[in-house]
């Protein structure tokens, strides 16, 4: 084990009064069986990109014994009652109980699933994450949200639970050049909204593959610290806190949805975190972001131009229908400059027309 790192926060799950740890760094695996031996038994459900990609890495993981291993194919579809209902009668058979432990090895779909499963089988089991990709590493698998997708509609039914543990092993994203660009915005956001060291660490490399195994080690714990500093003034989402995650987010999962998914969630944000900072700049003033996402966009090989696929009026519509909406405003999260994000109330017609306004002038 090297550079190992230990972060802890406020357990907001069956074990109110614990804490979570969170590990960050290379060859955990040991680590990760040496805290396995506190339970009897468990299951195991492990990504099979996860396991293709990196089988001897995952291999190391899986103490076999009483723990039995589930691989599963990764995508939305883990996220269904179908899937739910299996993992629970699986359980069942296995006759695991609330001292036992449930494990996930994969990325964020597998960990929506997997928390999901844990927080209801018998009203809490003990749950581990080990996220596999970088995305999950400092978001999914950090701050409790999970659930699964019924009736079309995403994570629509869900509860709030964290793991007792959190193993981030950087060994699992060695070689992942794209799916790190790809999910370098989240980071980005982080810098930008919460804490400018990151994009000070950001700015010290010339693209994905110069990133050296510190640079991203401290990328990684830093990422994850910032989303923590929020998560827990308001772990629940009842304070409007929790809002400062969504920066980018509002006009992202609006392209998302337009787009059927069809573009990816990294790009969708590096577009919402653009478009958002030059409405946050039209209506509030303040620094003015945009030059930070247009130089890293440059260094990252990220794009800020908008989808050309996108109908805008359709993009519109879809912001109507967003969650954050309650009486007919949305919560925006307005960056003023690196490090300091208020949330502002605005009119989803102020919204809407700013957003239609700022498209209009780039041709669209």
């Amino acid at each position: 084990m090297e550079n190992l790192k230990r972060i802890s926060y406020q357990n907001w799950g069956m074990h109110q009064n614990e804490k979570t740890e969170i590990f960050v760094g290379r060859r955990l695996s040991e680590s990760f069986k040496s805290l396995l031996r506190e339970y009897g038994k468990g299951i195991i459900l492990a990504s099979s990109g996860a396991y293709r990609a990196k089988r001897e890495i995952l291999e190391a993981y899986l103490p076999g014994g009483e723990f039995e291993t589930i691989i599963l194919d990764d995508g939305e579809h883990l996220k269904s009652m179908p899937f739910y209902s299996s993992l629970i009668e699986k359980m069942l058979q296995m006759d695991l109980s609330r001292d036992d432990v449930l494990v996930y090895i994969g990325g964020g779909t597998l960990g929506d699933l997997s928390a999901f499963v844990a927080s209801t089988f018998k009203r809490g089991i003990n749950l581990i994450a080990v996220p596999t990709t970088f995305l999950s590493q400092i978001d999914s698998s950090i701050g409790g949200k999970n659930g699964i997708n019924v009736g079309g509609l995403k994570n629509v039914v869900g509860t709030f639970y964290n793991p007792s543990a959190v193993f981030a092993d950087l060994d699992f994203i060695d070689g992942q050049d794209n799916m790190i660009r790809d999910s370098l915005p989240e980071a980005i956001k982080y810098g930008i909204s919460i804490d400018p060291d990151i994009t000070e660490i950001l700015n010290r490399y010339d693209g994905v593959r110069s990133l050296s195994k510190s640079g991203m080690e401290e990328l990684i714990t830093k990422s994850i610290e910032a989303k923590l500093s929020v998560v827990e003034r308001d772990p629940f989402e009842l304070k409007g806190v929790r809002q400062i995650l969504n920066v980018g987010h509002t006009v992202a999962h609006a392209i998302e949805a337009v787009s059927e998914n069809r573009i990816s969630h990294g790009r969708a944000v590096m577009m919402g975190l653009y478009i958002e900072s030059k409405i946050t700049a039209d209506l509030f003033g303040g620094f003015g972001i945009s030059p930070i996402l247009e130089r890293f966009a440059s260094i990252y090989g990220l794009t800020l131009e908008f989808p050309p696929e996108i109908i805008v009026d359709k993009m519109i519509s879809a912001i109507r229908n967003d969650k954050k909406i309650s009486g007919g405003e949305i919560l925006f999260p307005a960056v003023i400059s690196p490090g300091e994000t208020v949330i502002k109330r605005l009119s989803i017609e102020r919204m809407t027309g700013e957003l239609e306004r700022w498209l209009k002038q780039k041709g669209k």
